[in-house]
């Protein structure tokens, strides 16, 4: 229950910090390409065990599917990205909706 606790902690950090920074880097447009996300986790000293969240929340639907995830982890993703919006990490983004379902 504690390790539960710290990891959905360290995850809502990330979302909060990488939607605070992908805009100023790279400007409102989204979806972001893993790339971008990459070199953003990096500047902000995350390693590289949080790349498939980041791309799961913040790149588009071909790159979320190269990820090659399975239905549970694709559902527990899904879950982040839809936890995390209406003002509790998304909304800096404008609202955006990307993810595995693409946005739709």
């Amino acid at each position: 229950m504690i390790f539960k606790y710290f990891a959905e902690r360290k995850i809502r950090k990330f979302v909060l910090e990488m939607t605070r920074e992908l805009p100023q880097r790279y400007g409102g447009s989204v979806p972001y390409s893993e790339g971008q996300i990459a070199t953003t986790m990096k500047g902000l000293g995350y390693n590289q065990k949080f790349l498939e969240l980041g791309i799961a929340i913040f790149s588009n639907e071909d790159s979320y599917k190269k990820l090659g995830l399975s239905d549970e982890l694709k559902r527990k993703y899904d879950g982040y990205r839809e936890s995390y919006r209406g003002g509790r990490g998304i909304s800096p983004l404008g609202g955006f909706e990307g993810g595995a379902d693409g946005g739709d």
